[in-house]
């Protein structure tokens, strides 16, 4: 009923679009705005980076964590002096900490629990790579926070994902698979001109096309166009 009696809709991502239009054939109503964020506080100051992978969200089964949990042993086959930092809390934070412990990769991986958004950013901005192994997204915000810190991700090839991670800025992977998932960290970690490449266009990206006066001013034009109808 909602969504027929409306006159625009706004999804975050094709991929809810998509989901909309499985109720109804609403395609002329639906606009595709997603999320923003602000660049001046999430920025990128210097490409001098640790030697850190990052995951930061909940802790929660449809966020694939454990998936980047079992993909890091091949990380530090190779490359040791990496550690793996997740930011979060959720019902699977004890399972996840557990499986750690199995794989006896307990010194590469560390949980920091919840934090402020301020924390979040410096350790986006300090860190390689963001990674995302959702089984299942809307868009996923962090993404563009990342971006806007030029730091190169990779996620999960679901959801409102591919709408934010393109070949520029970084790659996509299947879902569960922690082979490609390993390979593709990899790939950065061993190429260094292509990370830098890939770090300066995940700034520029954010700024282009997901800095939130780009996104207020896609949202007023919505709200105009319907105002200019009605009178």
């Amino acid at each position: 009923i909602i969504l027929k009696s409306a006159k625009k809709i706004i999804t975050l991502s094709s991929s809810l679009k998509n989901e909309v239009m499985r109720f109804e054939n609403l395609e002329n109503k639906i606009e595709v705005i997603p999320n923003g964020v602000n660049t001046q506080l999430f920025n990128s100051d210097s490409e001098d980076r640790e030697n850190l992978i990052i995951y930061t969200g909940s802790l929660i089964k449809r966020k694939g964590v454990e998936y980047l949990i079992k993909a890091f042993p091949a990380v530090i086959n190779s490359y040791p002096d990496f550690k793996l930092i997740i930011i979060g809390e959720g019902n699977e934070e004890n399972n996840l900490k557990n499986l750690v412990k199995y794989l006896e990769i307990d010194k590469y991986v560390k949980f920091l629990g919840q934090i402020s958004q301020n924390s979040v950013k410096e350790w986006l901005q300090k860190s390689k790579l963001f990674i995302l192994p959702s089984l299942e997204e809307g868009q996923g915000v962090v993404l563009i926070e990342a971006l806007a810190c030029g730091t190169p991700c990779i996620g999960s090839e679901v959801g409102g994902i591919p709408d934010v991670i393109n070949n520029d800025v970084g790659t996509l992977v299947p879902p569960k698979n922690t082979k490609d998932l390993s390979e593709a960290i990899l790939f950065y970690l061993n190429n260094k001109d292509i990370w830098h490449i890939k770090s300066r266009n995940s700034r520029l990206r954010a700024i282009q096309y997901f800095e939130w006066d780009v996104i207020g001013k896609k949202i007023v034009q919505l709200y105009d166009s319907i105002l200019l109808k009605d009178e």
